[in-house]
């Protein structure tokens, strides 16, 4: 069964473009024919400090695809990857923005360099 998303404001689940959404609503990751996923996610709702801070918590991508709170399946079921996000892993062109970051709710730029290889 699914885990909810990081939603320390209980809002509605939603797209990484709504306003209206749970901080950790960051959309879906589509892979090339060869099972691998490039990503860059900007974002204003995630901070790395303070109270909400998503250091130390999970990064899980599903196997299946998110409504994005549009339809009836408010999250996926079928996990596929999960890992932890914290200081001391992180890689250098993440440390170099989270050192932009002064306040809070300052944007942030993740860059997550992860390979999908189909299985």
């Amino acid at each position: 069964m699914g885990r909810p998303h990081f939603n320390p404001h209980n809002k509605s689940h939603g797209a990484p473009s709504d306003d209206e959404r749970h901080v950790g609503d960051l959309g879906n990751i589509v892979a090339n024919k060869d099972g691998v996923a490039d990503i860059f996610i900007k974002d204003l709702q995630i901070s790395l400090s303070g109270p909400h801070s998503i250091l130390g918590r999970a990064v899980v991508v599903h196997a299946d695809s998110d409504d994005l709170g549009r339809g009836q399946k408010s999250n996926c079921q079928s996990l596929f990857l999960c890992c932890i996000y914290a200081r001391f892993v992180v890689v250098m062109n993440s440390v170099k923005q989270q050192e932009m970051q002064e306040q809070e709710l300052d944007a942030v730029s993740l860059d997550f360099d992860l390979q999908f290889n189909n299985l």
